[in-house]
């Protein structure tokens, strides 16, 4: 089918945003992004997606927007998460969520 010829290409826009899914493990947090561009890209990339979250026997659709604006120079990056910035681009837990945005950007200063 159609779905298993992509994989590649999807797991491909993973690892270019840095996306990495723990919602397998208790342990770790459920989304972290680490940008990991290719300096052709310049700094910028979007990905979309829907991930789903098993809740009471059915699964939950979560959007998810991750959207990386970033010199590719730089490693110094903030994360702003749901509007709320942080250190790093990381997502606790995705249960109590309606959607996810994750937007990278340098540092000021």
């Amino acid at each position: 089918g159609l779905s298993g010829s992509i994989d590649w290409l999807i797991e491909f826009y993973h690892r270019i945003a840095g996306l990495e899914f723990n919602l397998h493990d208790s342990d770790l947090p459920d989304i972290t992004v680490k940008p990991n561009l290719p300096d052709a890209m310049k700094g910028a990339f979007s990905l979309k997606r829907v991930i789903h979250i098993r809740e009471n026997f059915r699964f939950r659709k979560i959007p998810l927007t991750v959207t990386i604006d970033c010199s590719t120079q730089s490693k110094n990056y903030t994360y702003i998460i749901n509007g709320i910035e942080h250190a790093e681009g990381i997502v606790p837990s995705v249960k109590e969520l309606d959607y996810i945005e994750v937007t990278c950007k340098n540092k000021k200063g």
